[in-house]
């Protein structure tokens, strides 16, 4: 059973594409936006804008189809996902706002807040000063314990 999904397509006055996404996106119609986010994709015109502000639930496979175009679009988001953009680091891949209220409007302070990097501490190996990130593919080993390595600190 698919769950019930809206895709507008339209453009901006600017010519820009924007996809407004409506519902709850999930395995069921992944593939659906997959297409969608592919025939819009439009390099002359600038990146799309996949307008998300819509949506109620976004799982993994949802997610992953934003991954994939993560260089060609840009995201608008509700509140609700703000949490799930952090953990997944794609706000680190494309440009993430928050819903806008009116034309024009910036990621709020508080959605701002919950999509920043938490601070870790400055490596001195690093000439711009910043913490390393850590990030372990699923299936490595710390050697030291011999215990899976699952810490992926962004």
């Amino acid at each position: 059973m698919n769950t019930p999904l809206t895709l507008n397509q339209s453009r901006r006055p600017d010519g820009a594409p924007v996809l407004r996404v409506v519902g709850e996106v999930d395995r069921s119609n992944s593939d659906e936006l997959a297409a969608a986010v592919g025939e819009q994709l439009d390099p002359a015109a600038g990146p799309l804008t996949v307008d998300l502000s819509g949506v109620g639930y976004l799982d993994s496979v949802g997610l992953s189809v934003l991954f994939e175009f993560a260089d060609a679009i840009e995201v608008v988001i509700p509140p609700l996902l703000a949490p799930v953009l952090a953990v997944s680091g794609l706000g680190e891949l494309t440009a993430v706002r928050g819903r806008p209220r009116t034309a024009g409007t910036a990621l709020s302070p508080s959605i701002r807040a919950e999509l920043s990097i938490r601070a870790e501490p400055a490596d001195p190996a690093r000439p711009d000063g910043r913490a390393s990130p850590v990030r372990r593919a699923a299936g490595t080993y710390d050697g030291s314990t011999g215990a899976p390595a699952c810490a992926h600190r962004l």
